[in-house]
């Protein structure tokens, strides 16, 4: 009779403390595993177990990003096929870490690593890239018109092929050559209107000038740094 209260106030409140942590660790190592499939309905499961597992604090937000990009990088990454009929999981991914605190509790920015990935005909609108790394990636037919691409790296990049970056912030966003590819963050046949290219932190990048865009900013801002291209 006497070690009952005691059981109930010191010792099952732990019990039950770890069954749930178990429970909560179990949930998101299933959704890490949805998050390798390829069909695009068993990929946005995945993508809602972290986001509701992430709404009751349940672990750190640092774990989910990591989960979800490197599931990206495995399906979009350079080197794999690029599917057209993933792009709604691709693009939920997107949202979902657009969607996250920039920075943590210390007000650092969270490491956000998505380099070497491709993006083809896809529209991301007003999607917050803000301090993702990307360097060495290739957008394709993409229109990311009034997205934010604020303190990213993009050294290296390739937007090309009727891409839009048009009302994109670049402010401090670092466009200059890849050491791994010798490229330089390259925008050809790319709707830049509206774009503020000029507050970037330009090393070396080459413009093509396709909609009648005035650059005189971006030379005045990086005279030496930036080659236009017929």
């Amino acid at each position: 009779m006497i070690l009952e209260p005691i059981f109930d106030k010191l010792i099952l409140p732990i019990i039950d403390e770890k069954i749930s942590a178990y429970r909560i660790r179990q949930n998101f190592e299933n959704a890490v595993e949805l998050l390798a499939s390829k069909e695009t309905a068993t990929f946005q499961k995945g993508i809602s177990t972290i986001q509701n597992l992430l709404k009751g604090n349940a672990f750190s937000i640092q774990e989910a990003i990591d989960a979800v990009t490197d599931s990206l990088r495995n399906h979009i990454g350079l080197g794999a096929p690029y599917d057209e009929a993933f792009n709604p999981a691709v693009r939920s991914a997107l949202l979902f870490l657009s969607s996250l605190p920039k920075r943590d509790i210390n007000d650092w920015p969270y490491n956000v690593e998505l380099p070497n990935i491709r993006i083809k005909n896809m529209v991301l609108h007003c999607v917050n890239f803000e301090h993702i790394v990307m360097y060495d990636s290739e957008f394709i037919k993409t229109d990311f018109s009034r997205s934010s691409f604020k303190n990213c790296d993009l050294g290296g990049c390739q937007f090309v092929n009727k891409s839009s970056v048009e009302w994109c912030d670049f402010e401090n966003a670092k466009l200059n050559v890849s050491f791994l590819t010798g490229k330089a963050t390259t925008f050809a046949d790319t709707l830049l209107c509206g774009s503020n290219l000029e507050l970037a932190d330009i090393a070396n990048c080459r413009i093509q000038v396709v909609d009648g865009t005035n650059m005189e900013k971006v030379y005045e801002n990086h005279k030496g740094a930036v080659e236009f291209l017929n």
